[in-house]
């Protein structure tokens, strides 16, 4: 993103395992599919500046952080901590973008 500092090159990836057939088979599918039909370069650089502005020691789901810019209209990272303490969720994998 211009004007923003590189960091170190260290990833952090998510991963999760679902079982074929359970109560969540296709639901990280689903979630994918939705975000990407919303998904502006606006909203990008948003969710991008929000994690680049996370602090490293902070490990936040990316998900979490889809949300709150998709639902709660956060534009950065100030504005996503506020909402995350007003907006929890327990299971991340219970959200789909509408």
């Amino acid at each position: 993103m211009p004007g923003m500092k590189m960091r170190k090159n260290r990833w952090q990836i998510d991963l999760i395992h679902i079982r074929k057939g359970s109560r969540y088979d296709g639901v990280v599918e689903k979630v994918t599919n939705a975000i990407i039909e919303r998904l502006t370069p606006e909203i990008r650089d948003t969710i991008l500046r929000i994690k680049f502005e996370t602090p490293d020691e902070l490990k936040i789901p990316g998900i979490e952080i889809y949300r709150a810019v998709l639902t709660g209209k956060v534009k950065n990272y100030k504005e996503y901590i506020a909402w995350i303490q007003t907006n929890p969720i327990s299971n991340t994998l219970d959200w789909i973008p509408e």
